[in-house]
């Protein structure tokens, strides 16, 4: 599996036949390596922990919303989140949780949340991107903020976001722009 992501995660909303022959083939390849007795099994413990493969094996779609919901239940199923399952910890590509929970509990004093993401724009991750990024990116899938937190985070993205990227106009940065751009947006809707 590890070898194979693309194989087992995401939610394929339709698939080419051809590439539904193919990935189908792949399943049924490895499938067949294992015991008679286990495969029934072992193929309903891919199906309920992949749904890409009900797309195979049962023509079983899905609408995007079953991927944001997978991503932020950090199902393994989540191109974002596979690779942290086969590894014994978790990657330094991205904000952890507990620091995103340690963030949000921070949400009643701007001060503080300004400070987090000052910090975060001068800490790098794996890649050499900011925290910053990862912390616009997670943010965005958070459910349930606490009274005052999306106004307070608002506050401070307002206070810091010229010293997030501090770099020149150039592709990273209107990258980095959209982020702030979904996040801003995603934020006036929870206030609502």
């Amino acid at each position: 599996m590890r070898d194979n992501q693309a194989y087992f995660t995401g939610f394929p909303d339709r698939l080419d036949e051809r590439i539904r022959a193919v990935e189908k083939a792949f399943h049924e390849a490895w499938l067949a390596l294992l015991p008679e007795a286990r495969r029934a099994s072992a193929r309903s413990l891919v199906l309920a922990l992949f749904p890409r493969l009900s797309a195979i094996w049962k023509s079983t779609w899905y609408s995007g919303e079953q991927a944001v919901n997978a991503r932020k239940d950090l199902r393994v199923c989540s191109p974002e989140h596979f690779g942290t399952y086969f590894r014994f910890s978790a990657p330094d590509t991205r904000v952890s949780q507990r620091e995103l929970r340690e963030f949000l509990r921070q949400g009643s004093s701007v001060d503080a949340l300004v400070s987090v993401l000052r910090s975060a724009a001068q800490a790098k991750l794996q890649g050499g991107v900011s925290k910053t990024q990862s912390y616009l990116d997670e943010l965005r899938f958070v459910d349930g903020f606490a009274p005052g937190t999306p106004e307070n985070i608002l506050r401070a993205l307002y206070a810091v976001a010229d010293e997030m990227y501090p770099r020149p106009w150039d592709d990273a940065f209107v990258r980095y722009y959209w982020r702030l751009f979904w996040l801003v947006e995603y934020l006036l809707e929870k206030m609502a």
